[in-house]
């Protein structure tokens, strides 16, 4: 088991962060995945965890986390194209006044978290996002995406990804800080 220590300890004021953590056979990821989010400076959150009937050790390696503000929900698998559904599942359960998504083979940079939530103190700001890179099986590199406002168009930034995803012959792994944060609604 994996005891963790919080590295600072959080005001009442800060609001708590609900992570969505979409999952289905992410063995080689997941730990990366939760170690992210145990490493981030801002610690007022909780991390809800849907496996989408992970047929590998995915289950495994979540359970050798002992924190509990992890959260980890199995259910049969439904797929990709009812990943909808998953979401809503979480949503249900999330405790949060803002909301993460980080898919389980994912990972953040410690200051995520610190550096995205303080845009929510202003009443119009209801989504942000960050910069994203994807990284080859053995964790190198192959492409930076700077997300900031000049790209109108987020389905052409993920159509890019799944062309830099899909289409190389050595798997590109979509990692990085690459998630969205939004206020929940009341």
């Amino acid at each position: 088991m994996k005891i963790i220590e919080h590295k600072r300890s959080h005001s009442k004021s800060q609001p708590l962060i609900s992570i969505i953590t979409p999952t289905y056979n992410h063995e080689k990821f997941i730990g990366e995945c939760i170690e992210s989010v145990l490493a981030q400076t801002y610690t007022h959150w909780e991390q809800i965890i849907i496996d989408d009937g992970s047929t590998d050790r995915t289950g495994e390696i979540i359970a050798q986390y002992n924190d509990k503000r992890i959260k980890y929900i199995k259910q049969d698998n439904i797929g990709i194209w009812r990943l909808s559904e998953t979401y809503n599942k979480a949503l249900e359960i999330s405790q949060g006044k803002l909301i993460a998504i980080l898919e389980g083979d994912d990972f953040w940079p410690p200051d995520k978290l610190e550096m995205q939530i303080p845009v929510f103190n202003r009443p119009e700001v209801v989504l942000s996002w960050g910069n994203s890179a994807s990284t080859n099986s053995s964790g190198k590199t192959e492409y930076f995406c700077n997300n900031n406002l000049k790209y109108k168009n987020f389905f052409s930034i993920n159509f890019l990804y799944f062309l830099l995803r899909y289409m190389s012959s050595d798997p590109i792994v979509f990692k990085y800080w690459n998630s969205f944060s939004f206020k929940k609604k009341s």
